[in-house]
């Protein structure tokens, strides 16, 4: 019975310092994790803020200032013919040399100008077989927001590339009044290396993970995200789906760890 009852007492106290133990390496891990993401979104923070900068740059350009008081509203009804038009427009050679010299200087995978309709009458893939001009960005949020005088930036699926991307843009003012926006995209792709460091995800401000280390992840629904907000013509026109699976987050259903999921 004393054996027994020792052994049953040894058991309680070895049970208690494992589970210390372990309550300790989870503090730890947790404040390691936090640490760790803190230290991501910063540089995130500091990536976005340097992006930004290329279409406030772009806007202040002498050739995009004189191609928009040039050109104005545009001078023909649909897409094709305002592409025709303005990409064999001898005064936007020059602005087009720059969009492309500007995107391939400063990381961005395009570069283009709207006027104040939304029209793209130049961009840095002016020449190639999905070039922008022509094409009316008005709807698009980073459109948008600009020209109602916030900051404008946007995830989405590319309207011709079908690549999703981070937009950002800036107004382009000509004596006091909007003229147009300045855009610069980064294809997503191309920013892996903002989770891969860590085995991260990044979701936009609907809860959909739009970047992940691991791709099965991406457009997954975190709990309690605010897709439904949006229409499903929104969606579609954002992530080219309308749809989302939910990204399932479990307990470990140990009472006592009641803080671990999987």
């Amino acid at each position: 019975a004393a054996l027994a009852l020792w052994l049953l007492f040894s058991w309680f106290l070895a049970d208690a310092a494992s589970e210390s133990r372990i309550r300790a390496q989870i503090k730890n891990e947790r404040a390691a994790v936090d640490t760790q993401a803190d230290n991501i979104a910063h540089n995130i923070d500091i990536n976005l803020d340097y992006l930004h900068g290329i279409p406030t740059l772009v806007a202040r350009n002498e050739k995009v200032l004189a191609a928009l008081s040039r050109l104005g509203t545009p001078s023909a009804p649909s897409a094709e013919q305002r592409k025709k038009a303005w990409s064999e427009d001898a005064g936007l050679i020059a602005v087009n040399s720059f969009l492309e010299l500007a995107g391939a200087s400063l990381g961005a995978d395009v570069v283009w100008i709207t006027n104040a309709a939304g029209d793209c009458i130049a961009s840095s893939n002016v020449n190639k077989p999905d070039s922008f001009v022509g094409t009316n960005y008005a709807d698009r949020d980073y459109f948008r927001l600009v020209r109602a005088g916030k900051p404008g930036h946007q995830y989405a699926m590319g309207r011709k590339t079908n690549i999703p991307g981070l937009f950002f843009s800036s107004p382009i003012t000509i004596n006091g009044r909007f003229a147009g926006v300045a855009v610069a995209k980064i294809d997503l792709p191309n920013l892996s290396h903002w989770v891969n460091q860590a085995d991260a995800f990044i979701s936009d401000e609907f809860g959909i993970i739009i970047l992940a280390a691991d791709r099965t992840l991406e457009m997954r629904a975190l709990p309690h995200e605010t897709i439904a907000r949006l229409s499903r013509n929104e969606r579609m026109a954002r992530y080219k789906q309308a749809d989302f699976s939910p990204l399932a987050i479990n307990s470990w259903k140990n009472p006592r760890f009641s803080s671990l999921h999987h």
